[in-house]
């Protein structure tokens, strides 16, 4: 049996510029997988060569013929293309990757990244990607291992933990690699504030370091001598509730360290919900590919909503007549779930990414889901509450009638012009 390959062996060849043709990344812990594949698609190619030579695909909107032929190009004034699969658990058919695999291009770097699961390693396809590049398995960690993975993650970044934080840590996060990482990049690396040290160390920061404290609250707080989160929990909490109501209440609560909001459960169901069509005719007229992609945000946003859950990012992803696919993604500041917000972010990834060419598919879709009762509100987006009042009537009315009981009437008279797949 073949000597696995290790994430740091990996690290290193990356970081020496030492590439492999094919990387399949497989397993059960995401955090691996997510930091090779994005360590090769920001250091690889340079924000120029990026744009000709960098191609993203989802496994659920493409097959391994389209896969294939996007790593039989060369580069364009590179050295390198990269293409990199995401959701490639998803693909029909892996097996025919071998016909590649025997022959891979030397200037094309293929990332397939397997997630939440494995390849049989007696089939052939595994004895093909040992030969032709990396066989990378991403396994979880043991709840023991996790306190060496948190000093060592410190370590790079210059920070000294104590063993028994490391623990703490540990015990706290569990082990989901990417929300420990999440935890150990917060400002300033504050990690675990003690009841003991909320007097030190938390009371005298000024109030707009408060979450939930903006640039309207700071000033009417100043009003009434309150400058620092010290001198808020120190305010009595009747006059607080007088001036503020229920919100003065809360407030109150933060600045002691008191947050009875229920914990978030995280989301496993669903990775990312999409959808994509194939059109029988080249589309050249960028009004038809607005209706298209209205169309698929229209079905993407309405999943999101029966699954009760919002988007914090939106890609798309277009095929042109012949044959070459690319795909952006956005992220988006606040977590969205209907339909004209996703339709806008999607336009928005369509206007910088199209350069004209004639287009046969066109895919939309959303990625890193959050409960829809994690929203959180800014002042400074849009405002979609009415259109998400309007979603839910035509919601409630496709379920008690049919999905054709109701449509736009931007869409009267085309219902033959595309098929969603």
């Amino acid at each position: 049996m073949a000597k696995e390959t290790t994430y740091e062996e990996i690290a290193r060849n990356l970081k020496n510029k030492i590439y492999s043709p094919v990387y399949f990344l497989m397993g059960e812990e995401d955090y691996y997988i997510d930091r090779i594949s994005d360590y090769i698609m920001d250091t690889v190619l340079t924000e120029t060569e990026k744009e000709f030579n960098l191609t993203l695909l989802y496994g659920s909107d493409t097959d391994i013929v389209s896969i294939i032929n996007a790593a039989r190009r060369y580069p364009m004034m590179s050295k390198y293309q990269v293409v990199i699969v995401r959701e490639a658990q998803n693909l029909k058919n892996l097996d025919e990757l071998i016909h590649y695999l025997q022959k891979p291009m030397s200037s094309t770097i293929l990332v397939m990244c397997y997630k939440h699961g494995t390849l049989d390693r007696r089939k052939k396809i595994t004895a093909e990607l040992e030969k032709a590049g990396v066989l990378f398995e991403s396994k979880k960690l043991k709840d023991t291992q996790l306190p060496g993975f948190i000093s060592s993650y410190l370590k790079r970044k210059q920070v000294e933990i104590e063993p028994k934080a490391s623990e703490m840590m540990a015990e706290f996060v569990g082990t989901d690699l990417n929300r420990m990482a999440g935890e150990l990049e917060k400002p300033n690396k504050c990690i675990t504030l003690f009841p003991e040290e909320i007097e030190t160390k938390f009371w005298p920061l000024p109030i707009e370091d408060l979450f939930m404290v903006g640039r309207r609250t700071a000033p009417r707080l100043r009003k009434m001598g309150i400058r620092t989160v010290g001198e808020l929990a120190a305010y009595p909490p009747l006059l607080l509730e007088k001036e503020f109501k229920s919100f003065g209440k809360l407030l109150h609560a933060y600045a002691n360290g008191i947050d009875d909001s229920p914990v978030a459960p995280s989301v496993s169901e669903s990775k990312s919900i999409g959808n994509s069509t194939t059109t029988p005719f080249d589309v050249t007229d960028r009004e038809a590919a607005y209706k298209i992609l209205l169309a698929l945000s229209e079905t993407v946003s309405m999943r999101l909503r029966q699954e009760k859950l919002c988007a914090e990012e939106i890609a798309v992803t277009l095929k042109t007549a012949n044959f070459q696919v690319y795909s952006h993604q956005k992220q988006l500041p606040n977590a969205i779930d209907c339909t004209n917000a996703v339709y806008a972010a999607a336009a928005e990834i369509f206007d910088e990414v199209w350069k004209g060419e004639p287009l046969r598919l066109l895919g939309v879709r959303a990625g890193k889901l959050c409960k829809e009762d994690c929203i959180q509100l800014s002042l400074l987006e849009q405002d979609w509450s009415k259109q998400k009042k309007a979603d839910a009537a035509m919601d409630a009315i496709r379920k008690k009638y049919g999905k054709n009981s109701i449509c736009r009437s931007t869409f009267l008279g085309e219902k033959n012009t595309f098929q969603k797949e």
